[in-house]
């Protein structure tokens, strides 16, 4: 026995929804360790720029 709580064209209608092409794009599996690497990287280039950035400005102070 199921408890359905929607009405059967409501279930028409979400069936149809699903069924649509937008949700039915494979999509690859995720991989936590490509995230990980990404954000290190952008973590580490910010840091890089940012050291960059205040050299310039402490060399243009000093001169």
């Amino acid at each position: 026995m199921t408890n359905n709580k929607l009405s059967k064209e409501d279930m028409k209608r979400v069936e149809q929804f699903l069924n649509t092409p937008v949700n039915q794009v494979e999509r690859q599996p995720f991989k936590p360790m490509k995230l990980l690497l990404i954000i290190t990287l952008v973590v580490v280039g910010f840091g890089l720029l940012s050291r960059l950035i205040a050299w310039l400005y402490v060399n243009s102070i000093t001169s």
